[in-house]
């Protein structure tokens, strides 16, 4: 199984946040940050953009999971799950 993460993260972070999510223990597939043509672009269009990429890389997305509404926005996945955003301390 592949795991890909698609963040609004920056791509001047992309060494700590791979790192973060290895460290915890998941296996980084892909990872999906935001560079500077893409900032300026809308949060959500970007995400849907990438999820539809993943797909036409010829992977499936069973499930996409996010805590904000623009994780889930846009489809490219068989279930999207909504957690919660804690006012804004996970973003």
């Amino acid at each position: 199984m592949a795991i890909f993460f698609v963040t609004a993260r920056p791509g001047i972070i992309y060494l700590p946040t791979e790192y973060n999510l290895e460290k915890v223990g998941y296996s980084v597939a892909g990872l999906y940050v935001r560079h500077l043509p893409d900032l300026f672009q809308d949060v959500a269009e970007y995400k849907t953009a990438k999820r539809a990429e993943i797909e036409k890389n010829g992977y499936t997305i069973i499930a996409n999971i996010g805590n904000s509404p623009t994780d889930l926005t846009g489809g490219h996945a068989e279930k999207s799950f909504k957690l919660p955003d804690y006012d804004g301390q996970l973003s």
